[in-house]
């Protein structure tokens, strides 16, 4: 009996020693994972690296989001809308043209023009500037005038003052023909020219260092351009001259018109200006944003643009106003007399 009990007591002792045994080694083994899934003085390392594995990061790859991303204007010069008083010529994407307002000696018998690239009026005539660098010239600019500048080649850009056509070629030199009586045609000798604008009877041009030149009338010191620097635009108006700065800021060579009325050249103030425009007794500027500012004569509402948006070009007509919609559509303000400014149904116009 007595051996029995031993053996008994013998078997329960054994049994709890290897249960003792087995709970300690339960014990070290989570001791041991939990002390590997976080080691003491690297928990933050530990974590962000466990994070990454469970939750990729790819927004490093995505696009950054903008409520509303400014709009891009690629060139500070609109060639495909322009007007003169009484006319307005607009250039389809595909190369033909339209045209609006008077059409007393032909200005406007455009309309089987092909493969322009570009366009520019003055009050009688209008220039197309085809894509081989030759011109087309409709109204009346005189025989003899026409058939020198269509004889012109390799021409990059072209302006019209009042009866003056300016050509720009490739190689950096300018060719002019009309009316000279104040020396506007006197560019022969310009070189290293990016832009050309011409005036009423003045002519202006962009050379690539950012100086600027001038030729023609200069009762209203529209001329006086010689000590601007840092410009990247020109723009010639009737009795002044509009210079666009790097840095978006404008410069005038006249605040007053010729009657001395009008702060035509009121541009002090512009910032943040990616194209100018020019013409009789205004001036007008496109924000880099799409929207527009004017200053001038507000005698036929040629300066009301304020609520003008989405523009990526501009051109100022006489005594009224074009803009040019990124859709390709256009918009007017000013005089109408002529039915100049009825470009509301004009579509599909060549984008900068």
């Amino acid at each position: 009996m007595k051996k029995r009990w031993f053996n008994t007591l013998a078997l329960l002792l054994v049994l709890v020693m290897t249960l003792s045994a087995c709970g300690s080694d339960i014990s070290n083994e989570v001791d041991s994972e939990s002390s590997s899934a976080i080691e003491p003085g690297n928990d933050a390392g530990q974590a962000e690296d466990y994070t990454e594995q469970e939750i990729p990061d790819n927004t490093a790859d995505e696009e950054p989001h903008t409520e509303s991303e400014p709009l891009t204007v690629q060139s500070a010069k609109c060639t495909s809308l322009a007007g003169s008083s009484w006319y307005t010529i607009g250039l389809r994407a595909d190369g033909t043209l339209l045209g609006t307002g008077m059409n007393e000696d032909g200005q406007r018998d455009v309309d089987d023009w092909t493969d322009v690239v570009a366009v520019a009026t003055s009050f009688h005539h209008a220039v197309g500037l085809r894509s081989d660098g030759t011109l087309l010239i409709a109204g009346d600019f005189g025989t003899l005038y026409s058939d020198m500048a269509e004889e012109w080649t390799d021409i990059t850009a072209i302006t019209a003052g009042l009866e003056q056509i300016v050509g720009l070629h490739s190689d950096g030199t300018v060719s002019a023909v009309g009316k000279n009586d104040y020396g506007e045609c006197n560019v022969a000798d310009w070189t290293d020219i990016i832009a050309v604008s011409a005036g009423y009877e003045h002519t202006v041009g962009l050379r690539s260092d950012g100086t600027v030149v001038a030729v023609g009338k200069n009762d209203d010191g529209q001329c006086e351009v010689s000590e601007w620097t840092d410009i990247v635009a020109v723009a010639a108006g009737n009795y002044h001259t509009v210079g666009l700065r790097s840095d978006g800021t404008v410069i005038a060579t006249s605040i007053l018109d010729s009657s001395h009325d009008s702060l035509q050249g009121d541009v002090s103030g512009w910032t943040d200006i990616v194209a100018i425009s020019a013409d009789y007794e205004h001036t007008v500027g496109l924000r880099s944003d799409g929207t527009v500012v004017a200053v001038g004569s507000e005698a036929y509402g040629q300066c009301d643009v304020d609520g003008w948006t989405d523009i990526v070009g501009i051109a100022a007509c006489g005594n009224y106003t074009l803009g040019l919609k990124k859709d390709g559509t256009a918009v007017a303000a000013g005089y109408n007399g002529d039915g100049q400014c009825d470009v509301s149904s004009w579509t599909d116009l060549k984008l900068p």
